[in-house]
């Protein structure tokens, strides 16, 4: 016992927190001898910072007092209790910071890797023991205090809430209901279970950490008294209740809703039919993307990191590290302001290539996060604003955003402007004529002023917004797919699947194998896959007579996502099944 009273593990004192045994044996025990002799900084709590504290938000633990221990049951009481209060707060800690030392670690800061590894060493581990996770903690401290923009870090890498319910449950309008159930029906033929009568029944979908998550769930022919919750895969299970209420129309309307989580769990859908006198059959769909990344702060540091190392095996110093993440800030103020030249830009250009960048989502953040030292330097004189300021101020924050936007979208459209060229002639979509020839030929020698400034950008290069505003990243990425892989395209055009036989042909297969594969998952998946890939694929099959009209076509689709373009990637086996 006088060892785990200094160096527990973490199942040692959550058993002690509701052991009733206890008194029987702290007789035996000199407590005044076992913490005296022991080094009384273990009993110290890990220094921090007021932003820290502010960033975990939830009350910091106070040091363990060893120098009044009796009564000894009551002072036993008092010190797991305590020890219990820490490791709560180690691991909302680490909760929020292993994914800044992840990225750290990405960026070859000196000891980050080594750091990373141990915080999933200890993480969840119920047989870690106290001084270990304290050690580990006081590691990371280490790394993060001396940064000055920590909390606008936190809040770019989407790690500042560990949960986020942005849409505890809303009903569709009802015109929305039969056709997203028959798409429904038709993509997800294994998303139903029916609960019966007098009977309750819940199903689970299984969550990864670090996902945006959209769910949905509609019933036939009937109303239902249905619960949402999340539930976190940790020993407590603990769980948020998304929805919860009786009588609800999901035979006439959808019930939608959305949420982000750091941690993995479960999502179950509960439905009550213990009062119902018919069977319910549900539906339901959970779809789960992973949390946005900041890819315009990340290539802004990337390229910082690159002005300074040459070798990007070389490790950054302490000293390096803040002096890179004041530039970098200095670089985003700069970015926002439009002060800046394309020629400073020029290596985010293969940055707005390569990733998959929602311009307007990550300028909002920027803008979010541009905030925080805003309103930290604000709460430090006392002012007065009217509600009247505080609109006028929201309406010009929107304007300013949206004029960076039109700015970086400029600047994506520019930086994906040769896959657009390559695309449209490798596939021959534009039918030869002279004018759509020109027109082309225009794009083609179109070259970026580097001395313009960004906030001039859409000024001089207003012809290639006006041309490319409908499209969005996701269109933009599904072309770059679409090059990657013209062996999916040239495959839909070699079974004709676009003509009026073609389309027959294709209807009439898609739904036999879709009653076919009902009960085959695998395969099931496959014709999914197929399905999705023959919508993302008909712009580029139709041949058009201008440009404007294959930007056309391509913005009519609607509802792609990073997990559509995948279905684009490797899943040809399905075209065999026309070769008979």
């Amino acid at each position: 016992m006088c060892r785990f009273v200094i160096i527990g593990t973490r199942a040692t004192y959550d058993g002690l927190l509701h052991s009733s045994n206890v008194s029987y044996f702290l007789p035996f025990f000199d407590l005044n001898n076992i913490f005296t002799s022991s080094n009384p900084q273990l009993y110290k709590f890990p220094v921090t910072t007021p932003e820290i504290d502010t960033i975990v938000s939830i009350s910091k633990p106070n040091d363990i007092d060893i120098s009044a221990i009796d009564p000894k049951e009551q002072y036993f009481c008092y010190f797991i209790k305590q020890v219990n209060q820490w490791l709560e707060w180690f691991d909302k800690f680490i909760d929020i910071f292993q994914y800044i030392i992840e990225w750290l670690k990405n960026r070859k800061v000196d000891g980050a890797e080594q750091l990373f590894n141990e915080i999933y060493t200890i993480k969840d581990n119920s047989t870690t023991k106290l001084n270990k996770i304290k050690m580990i903690i006081q590691q990371i401290l280490k790394i993060i205090k001396p940064l000055n923009n920590l909390q606008r870090l936190c809040d770019l890498f989407n790690c500042l809430n560990l949960f986020e319910d942005i849409n505890p449950g809303s009903l569709s309008h009802p015109d929305q209901w039969k056709s997203y159930f028959a798409e429904l029906k038709r993509l997800h033929v294994n998303t139903t279970f029916t609960v019966n009568h007098h009977a309750i029944q819940d199903i689970t979908c299984p969550i990864d950490a670090r996902r945006l998550v959209r769910w949905s769930v509609v019933c036939l022919e009937l109303d239902c008294n249905i619960k949402i919750e999340y539930q976190i895969n940790t020993s407590h299970l603990k769980s948020d209740t998304l929805f919860h209420k009786q009588n609800v129309p999901l035979h006439k309307q959808i019930l939608r809703g959305e949420f982000k989580t750091q941690r993995s769990g479960s999502l179950k859908i509960t439905v009550d039919n213990q009062t119902g006198h018919a069977p319910r059959t549900i539906w339901y769909q959970c779809k789960t993307v992973s949390l946005s990344t900041c890819h315009l702060f990340d290539g802004i540091f990337s390229m910082f990191r690159q002005k300074y190392f040459k070798q990007s095996t070389e490790n950054i110093k302490e000293n390096d590290l803040i002096k890179l993440m004041s530039e970098v800030f200095s670089f985003i103020a700069n970015l926002l302001n439009g002060n800046i030249t394309l020629q400073e830009m020029g290596y985010l250009k293969t940055v707005f290539y390569d990733k998959n960048i929602d311009v307007k989502e990550e300028v909002k953040k920027l803008f979010a996060n541009r905030s925080i030292t805003d309103n930290q330097q604000e709460t430090m004189r006392t002012t007065t604003t009217t509600t009247t300021t505080n609109i006028l101020s929201h309406s010009q924050s929107d304007r300013e955003i949206e004029q960076v936007c039109e700015w970086l979208r400029t600047y994506q459209y520019y930086s994906y402007l040769n896959n657009i060229i390559d695309c449209v002639q490798r596939f021959n979509i534009i039918s030869n004529s002279d004018e759509n020839d020109k027109s082309l030929d225009h794009l083609q020698e179109m070259t970026m002023n580097e001395n313009c400034s960004l906030k001039k950008i859409s000024e001089t290069y207003k012809d290639l917004y006006k041309r490319f505003q409908k499209l969005t990243n996701h269109h933009l990425q599904l072309i770059k797919t679409i090059v990657e892989c013209s062996n999916v395209v040239q495959m839909m055009e070699k079974f004709d699947l676009y003509s009026s036989n073609g389309l027959r042909r294709f209807q009439e297969l898609r739904d036999n194998l879709t009653t076919q594969f009902q009960l085959q998952e695998r395969n099931n998946m496959i014709l999914n896959s197929w399905i999705i890939s023959y919508a993302l694929c008909e712009p580029f099959v139709r041949q058009v007579e201008k440009l404007e009209d294959f930007i056309d076509n391509l913005a009519k689709l609607s509802n792609i996502d990073e997990s559509s373009l995948e279905h684009i990637k490797g899943r040809l086996n399905i075209f065999n099944i026309f070769k008979n």
